[in-house]
């Protein structure tokens, strides 16, 4: 569109390098999308089969992504958070580095040319980090979840404002 921002500057696309580890270690790294509005990690249909994996067909939702909704099957994995400077090509990474936690992922039953292998989303993800994101520097920044106490101690109160309405900033 004339006049956008994006023409000037990059939408961020805010991405990390994971692993994940079934009944066994996935044979790469991974890139994977960090999105705030997902709402699970959500992954290809490959990469199950590549960690061994079986989804649990009594554990599914429909999740609308990608423009369209789609079956998603849940299984337990491990997600290895690699360290910032792991590139995508780099094969293994030091996992004394990373970061590592067990989650419910959910796997596409099936997604022809999805543009992310992975997704990581609020259940799983969000709710074990801190994350930042600043478009401005085109950066992002994923710290331990207790970081967002430890900046906000006391976090703004919303009592003075509508009840319908949420603070969309905090204070810096």
């Amino acid at each position: 569109m004339a006049g956008s921002e994006f023409l000037v500057k990059p939408l961020l696309r805010p991405m990390v390098i994971v692993r994940l580890e079934g009944d066994r270690l996935g044979s790469h790294n991974v890139v994977a999308l960090v999105d705030s509005g997902a709402d699970h990690i959500l992954v290809s249909p490959w990469i199950a089969q590549d960690i061994g994996v079986t989804p649990d067909p009594n554990r599914s939702i429909m999740s609308r992504i990608g423009g369209d909704t789609r079956p998603v099957r849940f299984a337990d994995v491990r997600v290895i958070l690699a360290p910032p400077d792991v590139e995508i090509d780099a094969g293994g990474f030091d996992r004394d580095r990373s970061y590592e936690w067990d989650a419910q992922v959910g796997f596409f039953t099936s997604w022809a040319s999805p543009p992310w292998s992975v997704v990581l989303g609020q259940i799983g993800f969000f709710d074990r980090f801190t994350v930042t994101m600043n478009r401005e520097s085109q950066a992002l920044a994923i710290t331990a979840v207790e970081d967002f106490d430890d900046r906000y101690p006391q976090p703004p109160r919303t009592a003075a404002l509508p009840p319908t309405r949420r603070p969309r900033l905090l204070p810096p």
